[in-house]
Order: C-alpha cells, then structure tokens, then sequence
C-alpha cells in the first residue's frame, strides 16, 4: 500500500481510530451521567439542601483551578524566550 492509499483511508476504518472514538464517547456518557446522578444522589439518600446539593456542584470544579494555574504558567513560561539578549541583538559580553 503506498503513502497515497495509506492518507486517504477513511477514519472509520482504522482501528485505532475507533478505539480513541468508542473510549471518549464512553468516558463523556460517564461524566453526564455522573453530572445528573450526583445531585439526585445526595438529595435523595443523603437528604442533602439546596445549600449542600450546591456545594458539592462547587467542589466538582475544584481540582481544576490548580491544574489551570498550572498549565497558565507553563504557557507563560514557554512564551518567554530563554536569551532574550541574543534575540535583541546586544553584543555578548
């Protein structure tokens, strides 16, 4: 098979493909399950308020701020030229 008939292959037709497509539709089924079942969990079985049902939502954001702050300051960093004095031209001392 040449490097023609390889690129022009439907995706529907590399298995690869379909394993990263089946995996992230279960994984996103999972979350919108987990999304609804959550609340109705705790208001049910646990006889959680309103206040309480909204705390937890909350808390369901929670591991993401550090992760964000993380990945901005990576971003920054990596936009940060390492020798900003060669880039600009100053004589090398």
């Amino acid at each position: 098979m040449s490097a023609t008939a390889q690129a022009t292959t439907p995706l529907r037709r590399n298995a690869d493909f379909m394993r990263l497509w089946a995996a992230a539709t279960i994984s996103a089924a999972g979350s919108q399950v987990t999304a609804f079942a959550m609340p109705i969990t705790a208001i049910l079985v646990l006889h959680a308020g309103a206040f309480q049902v909204g705390l937890l939502m909350a808390a369901t954001y929670l591991p993401l701020t550090p992760f964000g702050l993380v990945a901005a300051i990576g971003a920054v960093a990596a936009a940060i030229p390492v020798n900003v004095w060669r880039l600009r031209g100053a004589p090398d001392f």
